[in-house]
């Protein structure tokens, strides 16, 4: 029997550069994800503040319309 050992030389070569390559892309996405993550985070706590403020500024509003109100029935 016979070997044909230069296709199994190609086969292995095509397998290395496609074993490099799967390499090279997972790790750029693992790149990808920690940046999306972090922009994630940064949002998410944007946001928060953002809703902390809305609050303050209803729970203000509020006061300042019950205030009026008692005036007017005080008048």
């Amino acid at each position: 029997m016979r070997v044909n050992t230069h296709g199994l030389t190609q086969a292995f070569e095509s397998f290395t550069q496609a074993t490099g390559s799967l390499k090279t892309s997972y790790g750029q996405l693992q790149v990808e994800m920690t940046r999306l993550r972090r922009e994630l985070e940064v949002t998410n706590q944007e946001l928060f503040r953002s809703l902390e403020e809305n609050a303050r500024i209803r729970d203000c509003g509020a006061a300042v319309w019950i205030g009026k109100v008692m005036q007017g029935w005080n008048s």
